[in-house]
């Protein structure tokens, strides 16, 4: 009786230390696969939808390019010819006869950091008239379709006597105007 005891733990024993060795050996790894490729699928799964976001989109850009094409030209005209500026120049000038100013309009040298759309073309413009037309001038420089950024602005207080002693108030501002252009190849 007592060896038939010590034969039921003893296989007890051997079934627990296969069941354990077998679990261990057989059944994590299995199950750590199953982990890893449920993780790839949804991993791929997720690639896919991004690449069919990115199709879908191309598709409707080739559809609907003639409504994007008048963008383009826009943006292209937003860049000004680095070797003759002359557009940019003449638009300075009527927006300053617009705003009843006197303007000034000297070449000034940027360097290119890497973070710029294009080639800098820099000027400096002096415009002297009253504060409101002057600001009228910048409203206009900023909304026009020129890349443009100011990074200097100098403002001055100009007082003028006329014939009766009065003074007239004007101002100078001293504008350094970066505005961009298309890199020639």
């Amino acid at each position: 009786m007592m060896l038939t005891k010590q034969r039921i733990y003893l296989i007890l024993i051997v079934w627990t230390i296969v069941f354990g060795v077998l679990i261990r050996f057989g059944l994590l790894p299995f199950f750590e696969a199953i982990k890893k490729n449920s993780e790839e699928l949804t991993f791929q799964k997720g690639a896919l939808q991004f690449f069919q976001n990115r199709i879908e989109d191309f598709e409707n850009y080739q559809k609907n390019y003639s409504l994007y094409e008048p963008i383009f030209k826009e943006i292209d005209n937003s860049f000004v010819d680095p070797e003759v500026p002359i557009e940019f120049i003449k638009f300075l000038e009527k927006e300053a006869e617009k705003s009843e100013l006197l303007i000034r309009i000297s070449p000034l040298a940027f360097t290119s950091s890497g973070a710029d759309p294009g080639i800098p073309v820099g000027f400096q413009v002096s415009l002297e008239g009253s504060f409101s037309n002057c600001l009228r001038f910048l409203e206009r420089l900023e909304q026009s379709s020129f890349l443009v950024e100011i990074p200097r602005l100098t403002v001055q207080r100009i007082g003028k006597k006329t014939a009766e002693g009065l003074e007239i108030i004007n101002i100078s501002f001293l504008l350094d105007v970066k505005v961009f252009s298309k890199e020639i190849s």
